[in-house]
C-alpha cells in the first residue's frame, strides 16, 4: 500500500553476511484503523516465510492504538517480538513498527516518537559499527489546505533523515507519505491542478534535500501503478 524510500541500490534489501539471514525485508501499510488485533498482524508477517518471503520489519499506520493497548499488543505478538509505537491523540492516527524473529543478533531500539502518532523512530544494528535507521511515517492528508503546517512537518522528517546520514547509517523511510512523485504514473486523480504541483514539490523536495531514492520507481520506472485503492470510482496514490 505504501512507499519505502532508501539510499541507491540499496531498497529494502540491506546485504548483512555477519548475521543469519543476509537481507532484510519491510513491508508497510495503512489499515485505517482497522486492524487491531496485532497477532494476526504477526501471522501475516510470517505466513509466507516457508517460500522464503517472511517479513522481518512490518510498518503500520493510522493504528488508533492508545497507551491502554501496549500491553495487549505486546501479548499478542508473543516472546521475542516487540512493537514501537507513537501514539496518536484520542487514538486518531498512530503508528507502529513490529520486528522480531532472527533477523538481527540484537533487538532494535526506539530512539523517538512524535507526539501526535505522525512517526516512530526505531534503530537495528548491522555489521560492525553501522546502524539500519528506519522511520515509520503517517504523513500529514492535504498538504495543499494546510501548508505552513505541513512544511514544518516535512522539514522535521527531513532533518532527522540528514542527521542519521551524516553520522555514516543506512536509513529507509517508509509509511504513508500522502504525496507522490507524479499524478500520472502514479495513477492519482485529485480535480485540481494546482493541488498536483504542491503533493508532487513535497515529493520532490524529500528526494532533493535528503539525497533518497525512491526505491519503487528505481525498480519500475514507466509502470502505472496504483498504491492505494479508494474503490471502483476513485484511486488514490499512498506514495
Amino acid at each position: 500500500d505504501d512507499m519505502g524510500k532508501g539510499r541507491p541500490n540499496k531498497g529494502t534489501e540491506t546485504q548483512n553476511q555477519e548475521y543469519q539471514k543476509q537481507y532484510v525485508r519491510i513491508f508497510s501499510l495503512n489499515t485505517h484503523r482497522e486492524t487491531k488485533d496485532a497477532g494476526l498482524i504477526k501471522s501475516q508477517m510470517l505466513e509466507s516465510e516457508e517460500y522464503g518471503r517472511g517479513i522481518d520489519i512490518m510498518c503500520i499506520q493510522e493504528t488508533g492504538f492508545g497507551e491502554a493497548d501496549k500491553a495487549s499488543v505486546s501479548a499478542a505478538l508473543g516472546r521475542g517480538w516487540k512493537a514501537h509505537h507513537s501514539i496518536g491523540p484520542e487514538k486518531k492516527w498512530g503508528v507502529m513498527t513490529i520486528f522480531g524473529g532472527d533477523c538481527f543478533k540484537k533487538p532494535g531500539v526506539q530512539r523517538g516518537a512524535s507526539a501526535e502518532g505522525r512517526w516512530v523512530h526505531s534503530v537495528f544494528p548491522l555489521m560492525g559499527q553501522v546502524e539500519l535507521h528506519v522511520l515509520n511515517i503517517y504523513a500529514p492528508v492535504a498538504p495543499w489546505e494546510n501548508r505552513e503546517a505541513s512544511e514544518r512537518w516535512w522539514k522535521e522528517i527531513i532533518d532527522k533523515v540528514n542527521d542519521i546520514t551524516r553520522d555514516g547509517h543506512e536509513v529507509i523511510l517508509i509509511g504513508d507519505f500522502n504525496c507522490y512523485k507524479d499524478h500520472v504514473t502514479d495513477k492519482h486523480t485529485m480535480a485540481s491542478t494546482h493541488n498536483h504541483m504542491v503533493v508532487q514539490e513535497f515529493f520532490h523536495r524529500i528526494e532533493r534535500e535528503t539525497g533518497l531514492k525512491d526505491v519503487f520507481r528505481k525498480m519500475h520506472p514507466t509502470a502505472a501503478v496504483v498504491t492505494c485503492s479508494k474503490g471502483k470510482e476513485r484511486e488514490t496514490a499512498r506514495r
